[in-house]
């Protein structure tokens, strides 16, 4: 029988917690990948609803409707700073 590396154990060590990390960082990457989505779509409908409080605008809103669609453009705002 061979004698075992002396530092076999160290080794192993070294490796499990090299694959742990490994698969740590890919879940990261992957829930920053989620979120940079999220982003662009919460981004992509503030503009949608931006347009349509321009036609709103445009063809004569109140004021309950001004202050709604003001409102909710703060919200999408927020949500996009987070």
């Amino acid at each position: 029988m061979s004698k075992p590396f002396a530092l076999q154990t160290v080794l192993e060590l070294m490796q499990t917690r090299s694959d742990a990390a490994t698969q740590r960082l890919a879940r990261l990457i992957a829930a920053e990948q989620s979120e940079k989505g999220k982003h662009a779509l919460l981004k992509q409908y503030r503009d949608e609803y931006s347009a349509r409080f321009r036609q709103a605008v445009q063809n004569g809103i109140g004021q309950p409707q001004w202050l709604n669609f003001q409102q909710f453009l703060d919200r999408l705002d927020e949500a996009i700073e987070q």
